[in-house]
């Protein structure tokens, strides 16, 4: 039998419970007579078929449960609607035995008791408003109580629709949900949904948790929801499991976020959130996509030792103070373009199987990157460091775009390598920049680079074509003990202010410094060139220092060496 009250808004709980006391009577005597009707037209069909017999006896249970479930369902309901909150409660408890017996029924009465919690507070005036609190409190642990396996009266296929309820110290810890719908609730007291089951669908878009909201080990094992979700004072969801998509976009967490250790199997999309305090993803598993895009970190953002097994999406994320991804692992595309770092980023010994993408980025303040893996490209062009970098031993094995990248203040690149091509043409160091020892194991590319501070390159090994073409260095510019084993060295048309180390500088192939110009001391003594060594129309404001047995024709700009 179905059986459901509609509760119409705007009127009171009394109000409307007096609709159900008088329609269930006869919805009862509806029920009796089609009960009757249904066996009277068997027995007059064939009496001594034994079909008839069997409908007989099944009509006359039918009866009783109707008449049993009438009787029980209006007192219930006539308690409810008691001005004694004791009165009300036993009510209540009425109405979730009547769902303990009675399988067929029990969807009515959970109906009937989300209804009851969803509906507005009575005002103060009201004669029902005496006690409420403490009737609402016991509806919802009568409720909350049978959503646990080891209750008795386990509601195991229990569907609750509790959508725009005010809710008091919710407590589901240790619950199993076969789906439940918050949508715009608003929870009072610490809510606590510790290592809670969701088997379907769980629905908090658009809820507020006024206190600590706690998910700590919660499995939700089908889509979460907590689209433009408020969390007042912290949300922890530590070792939760999210086995399908998991919603936050527009989430507002205004107080610290932790996800330590979350696995999220599905997409996660925080497209937009609001992070007032930390946020803290330390350790946690992204199987699907990440998509931070637009979202905001006002406090400390800490993703050291994540995996991201997808898509990493944080373009046009703010962070407002330090970004951890320490240790981090992005095997899919890691994208961070246009996003602003106001405070350090820290990216040290992370992990970048797919393409790592940093163009445009801002970093107000330091970031480093040292140790750290790229696979395959690292874009950064047009990115702004504004303070120090560091990119010390990091290892790209794609190709490194930093062409037209401003590097505000010093740039470290030493013992870093270089599998694919280094791409810095066009960039600006306006303070050191250094790359000593560093690897080039394709074309590096330094043409039109600016150079305001020292550039170090010492020690440095060149294994393909080492482009400097146009490259200005308003400071010394110290090559010492480099090698150039690859592919022609051009250094044409390069404008060297200060010094220029090529001290004990190995070129096995070509080297060119046509028309380029050294305006200060010029070293190249225990050099080795291996081939022609061109200097074709060069200015020296001072004779530089040679190798021994090596000179310079002037004419043809060609350097000889031992008599060659």
């Amino acid at each position: 039998m179905v059986l459901y009250v509609a509760l119409a808004g705007g009127a009171t709980w009394a109000a409307a419970v007096y609709a159900a006391q008088t329609v269930l009577p006869a919805v009862a005597a509806v029920s009796t007579v089609a009960g009757v009707a249904l066996a009277y037209r068997g027995q007059r069909a064939d009496a001594s078929n034994r079909e008839a017999t069997r409908l007989q006896m099944r009509a006359d249970l039918t009866l009783r449960h109707n008449q049993s479930f009438s009787d029980r369902y209006t007192a219930a309901v006539r308690q409810l609607v008691s001005d004694q909150a004791q009165e009300r409660i036993a009510g209540i408890q009425a109405l979730v035995r009547i769902a303990d017996d009675s399988d067929r029924d029990r969807s009515n009465c959970l109906k009937y008791l989300c209804e009851y919690l969803r509906f507005p507070a009575s005002p103060a005036t009201a004669p029902d408003a005496v006690g409420q609190d403490l009737v609402r409190a016991a509806a919802l642990k009568e409720l909350t109580d049978r959503l646990h396996p080891d209750h008795l009266g386990f509601w195991q296929e229990a569907e609750i629709d509790l959508s725009g309820a005010e809710l008091h110290d919710m407590d589901l810890s240790g619950a199993t949900v076969r789906g439940i719908r918050l949508d715009r609730c608003t929870f009072h007291g610490a809510a606590r949904f510790e290592g809670t089951d969701f088997l379907g669908e769980a629905r908090f878009s658009g809820a507020r948790f006024a206190e600590l909201a706690w998910f700590n080990g919660a499995v939700f094992k089908d889509a979460a929801w907590f689209n433009e979700t408020v969390f007042e004072d912290g949300a922890r969801f530590g070792g939760a499991d999210f086995q399908a998509t998991a919603w936050f976009n527009a989430a507002l967490f205004n107080a610290p976020a932790r996800f330590n250790r979350t696995t999220f199997h599905g997409e996660a999309r925080f497209n937009s959130a609001r992070f007032g305090e930390a946020a803290r993803f330390t350790g946690a598993a992204f199987s699907g996509a990440a998509q931070f895009d637009a979202a905001s970190f006002t406090g400390p953002a800490r993703f050291g030792n994540a995996t991201f097994a997808g898509a990493a999406q944080f373009d046009d994320a703010t962070f407002a103070e330090v970004a951890w991804f320490n240790a981090a692992s992005f095997a899919g595309l890691a994208q961070f373009s246009e996003a602003v770092f106001s405070d350090a980023a820290l990216f040290n010994a992370a992990a970048f199987t797919g393409v790592g993408q940093f163009n445009g980025t801002v970093f107000a303040q330091e970031a480093n990157f040292n140790g750290a893996g790229f696979a395959v490209d690292a874009q950064f062009s047009d990115a702004v460091f504004r303070e120090v970098v560091r990119f010390g031993e990091a290892a790209f094995h794609g190709t490194a775009w930093f062409g037209d990248v401003v590097f505000s203040q010093a740039a470290w690149f030493g013992g870093a390598s270089f599998a694919g091509v280094a791409q810095f043409a066009g960039a600006r160091f306006a303070a050191e920049a250094q790359f000593g020892e560093a690897t080039f194991e394709d074309a590096a590319r330094f043409d039109k680079t600016v150079f305001d501070g020292p550039a170090r390159f010492g020690g440095a090994t060149f294994n393909a074509a080492a482009r400097f073409s146009g490259a200005s260095f308003a400071q010394a510019a110290r090559f010492n003990g480099a090698f150039f084993h690859g592919g022609t060295a051009r250094f044409n048309e390069a404008h060297f202010a200060s010094d220029a180390w090529f001290t004990g500088v190995t070129f096995e192939q070509a080297v060119r410094f046509n028309e380029a110009r050294f305006e200060g001391a010029t070293r190249f003594d225990k050099a080795g060139f291996a081939s022609d060594a061109w200097f074709l129309s060069v200015r020296f404001t001072e004779p530089p220092t040679l190798p021994a047995g090596c000179t310079l024709d002037p004419t043809t700009g060609l350097l000889s060496c031992g008599g060659a």
